[in-house]
C-alpha cells in the first residue's frame, strides 16, 4: 500500500502502534481505538508505520521490556533523541561564552552520569508542656500585643463582643 495514505503520524497512530508492539491484533487494536480495522491496517502497512512499529520493537528488546507494557510512543522518541541531547550539553560545556551556562551544562552531564545527589531536609519538632497557668500568662501578654484577634480571645466574631466582658457583666 503505498504512504500517500499516511502523510505524518498522528497520536493515535502512535497509540495503534503501541498497542501492535504490545501483542494485540490489528482487529484489537481497532476496536479499542474506535477505527475501522481498514484503516489501521493501511496506517501499519505504510512505511511510516513499519517503521515506527521496528523502532518501538527494538526499543521493547534493547529495555528488556518484553510482555511488560511499558513502553510509550513518547519514550521511543525521547530515546532515540537521547545521544544529540548528550552531545548537545556536553558541547555547550566545552564552549559556552558564559561561565554559568558552563557550569549548568557541567552539572547536567554529572547529574546524568551519577544521578542527582539527594536532597535531604532537617526537621526537628519541639514538644512543650504548659500549665494552664502559663497558657493564661501567654494569653494575657499577647493580648496586650495586640496579636490575638476577637475570636481566639474566646470572643464572637459574628456578633462582635467578647465572651470575657459577657462574663463579667
Amino acid at each position: 500500500m503505498a504512504d500517500t495514505h499516511v502523510k505524518s503520524l498522528q497520536p493515535w497512530h502512535y497509540e495503534l502502534i503501541l498497542r501492535l508492539v504490545r501483542g494485540a491484533t490489528v482487529t484489537e487494536a481497532a476496536k479499542e481505538l474506535g477505527k475501522s480495522v481498514h484503516r489501521c491496517h493501511a496506517v501499519y502497512r505504510s512505511p511510516r508505520g513499519q517503521e515506527l512499529y521496528k523502532r518501538m520493537q527494538a526499543y521493547r528488546i534493547q529495555e528488556g521490556l518484553e510482555g511488560e507494557g511499558r513502553v510509550s510512543p513518547s519514550m521511543v522518541v525521547f530515546k532515540e533523541a537521547e545521544e544529540r541531547a548528550a552531545r548537545t550539553i556536553v558541547d555547550l560545556m566545552k564552549s559556552a561564552e558564559k561561565e554559568s551556562t558552563a557550569l549548568s551544562a557541567a552539572s547536567q552531564v554529572i547529574d546524568r552520569v551519577h544521578g542527582k545527589p539527594k536532597q535531604f531536609v532537617e526537621e526537628s519538632v519541639l514538644s512543650v508542656s504548659l500549665s494552664k497557668q502559663d497558657a493564661e500568662n501567654i494569653a494575657a501578654g499577647l493580648e496586650e500585643l495586640g496579636t490575638l484577634s476577637k475570636e481566639e480571645k474566646g470572643g464572637d466574631p459574628d456578633r462582635g463582643t467578647d465572651s470575657q466582658a459577657e462574663d463579667a457583666g
